[in-house]
């Protein structure tokens, strides 16, 4: 009995001396005491993320407006730059005005109670390349066939919000692979002649991929930003191949103080002098893009790559192809191997060369008529180099092409 009392009275006691003792309750404050600043902090952290979270909601869709905006002010140049007939200078003005304008009005307060199932459906659309790409092919084939680049830009633009995401970029891509299968099936008696067409829906929508393509923007400016710069500081004379054209361009008093009268012995020494000048800088500059583009090979937009690889693949099979495509020859592999690299140079490359503008290879360097003119002279040369045979070469100008290695 003694030893049960006393085993009680040591357990009674022991709770009561630790909270008796004052170290000890000292410290279980300061613990309360951090606990309650923690949690004030906590609580501020949360308001700060969610202020933070707010900032980058209006931040990302002020960015996705103004990509909008830009892309569609893009077009409107490119077609004022083309001469489109469908823009003119003051609807080009016009549109500019709408633009800068423009009023964005969030989803809901126009869909009201439509807009969860409109959402849902976007969703579902835009995460399905092959019926985007159905629905484009399906609408070029249609009465509505004139609406087809208003809707792919649509579609570029605002579907896949002009590839700022990398899963954009997927989508669109795979997109553009399926659009090319199916106008392939839909004009297999004549594929390789439709392809080449620059209006087709496949060449609108590769067009304003490689246009929103921040990769292409990352190759094109190493590869062509340094030899612009060198070539904007020459902008004295026209690069023309023809002499004829060299010779117009000086004017005939010109002319006449630097090469004599045209009937003098040594006219003809003079102008052959000039016109070898000239041509010696433009092979010296044609060879610093062509040297510069190689040096940059390594870092071409994958996604691009990946989009021409699959398109090859489709016509080294003959499973897609019919059987009168075949005898008559469409299905031809050097034919197509050139198809593509037309594809590659006049949308991209030599696009980039001839409007050092598209994809930012020089933003704020002014650019004159004589420098637009040598670029293009030097995109056109390089085309050549990349496509053409012998035969298909001017004879006045086999002489220029021959101070270029051959591959």
């Amino acid at each position: 009995m003694a030893a049960s009392v006393g085993c009680t009275s040591t357990h009674q006691k022991g709770p009561a001396n630790i909270l008796n003792n004052s170290s000890f309750r000292s410290e279980l404050l300061e613990v309360a005491h951090h606990l309650k600043n923690e949690k004030s902090f906590v609580g501020n952290e949360k308001e700060n993320i969610k202020k933070l979270y707010s900032l980058v909601d209006n931040s990302s869709m002020k960015v996705h407006q103004l990509n909008m905006s830009v892309h569609q002010q893009r077009c409107l140049l490119n077609d004022l730059i083309t001469g489109s007939c469908r823009v003119t200078p003051q609807i080009c003005c016009s549109r500019f005005n709408s633009l800068s304008k423009a009023n964005f009005i969030d989803g809901y307060k126009f869909l009201t109670h439509h807009e969860l199932r409109v959402g849902r459906f976007l969703k579902s659309f835009r995460g399905n390349p092959k019926l985007v790409a159905l629905c484009i092919s399906e609408l070029e084939s249609s009465k509505e066939a004139c609406c087809v680049e208003h809707f792919v830009r649509v579609v570029m633009l605002q579907l896949y919000e002009g590839l700022i995401t990398h899963e954009d970029e997927v989508l669109a891509g795979r997109m553009l692979q399926h659009l090319f299968l199916f106008q392939i099936q839909k004009h297999s008696t004549n594929s390789l002649k439709h392809f080449l067409k620059s209006e087709t829906a496949f060449n609108i929508a590769y067009r304003l991929y490689t246009e929103c393509l921040s990769s292409s923007k990352t190759f094109l400016t190493a590869a062509f930003h340094s030899p612009t710069i060198s070539l904007l500081s020459e902008d004295e004379w026209y690069f023309d191949v023809d002499v004829s054209s060299c010779i117009a361009r000086l004017g005939p008093a010109e002319a006449l103080r630097r090469f004599g009268q045209a009937s003098s012995e040594d006219y003809d020494v003079k102008v052959k002098v000039h016109h070898t000048r000239l041509m010696d800088k433009l092979v010296y500059f044609t060879k610093l893009f062509i040297e510069s583009l190689k040096s940059c090979h390594s870092i071409f937009p994958k996604s691009l790559a990946r989009i021409f690889k699959n398109i090859y693949k489709v016509f080294s099979t003959s499973q897609h192809l019919s059987q009168q495509q075949q005898q008559d020859g469409n299905h031809n592999e050097a034919n197509w191997d050139k198809a593509l690299l037309n594809m590659v140079l006049n949308s991209f490359i030599c696009l980039a060369i001839c409007d050092p503008q598209f994809g930012g290879v020089v933003s704020d360097t002014p650019i004159s008529e004589v420098s637009r003119h040598n670029l293009r002279q030097i995109a056109h040369i390089i085309q050549n180099l990349c496509l053409s045979t012998v035969d298909d070469v001017d004879v006045p100008a086999c002489e220029l092409y021959d101070k270029f290695d051959k591959v």
